[in-house]
């Protein structure tokens, strides 16, 4: 009986542990597309790095392939070309960006190693969607 509660306990606190990973906060979501965020600490051991990104998760909702484009981040420094972001997502595909992955599915947040690590706000704008 004792082997019960110790094996409920281990997929519980594993059910827990995968559920706290899954934590995606939605931005937006049309008949198309679905757009989530979430922040992620990213450390770079060899390099000392440890920023913190927020990483997307874009999915298509449809049966075909779209062309998306969205600006991500803030653009009073910088150019909305240099933030642009154009990307084909094949019918039913789901793309979620990571610490490794490219500009367009992550946006710098803070460096967790600064004396004064403010957080750079999540900005996605100007989303558009065409179908191929």
């Amino acid at each position: 009986m004792k082997k019960n509660y110790v094996l409920f306990a281990f997929i519980f606190l594993g059910y827990i542990s995968g559920k706290a990973q899954d934590n995606w906060i939605p931005t937006f979501e049309n008949t198309e597309l679905v757009i989530q965020y979430q922040l992620k600490d990213c450390v770079d051991s060899d390099n000392g790095f440890d920023f913190e990104y927020y990483v997307l998760k874009l999915e298509n909702k449809t049966d075909q392939a779209i062309i998306l484009q969205y600006v991500l981040g803030d653009t009073t420094n910088f150019s909305e070309e240099e933030n642009a972001a154009n990307l084909i997502l094949k019918p039913k595909q789901t793309l979620v960006g990571g610490c490794m992955t490219g500009d367009n599915l992550k946006m710098f947040s803070r460096d967790n190693k600064s004396k004064n690590p403010e957080s750079n706000s999540f900005k996605i704008s100007k989303i558009k969607t065409y179908a191929l």
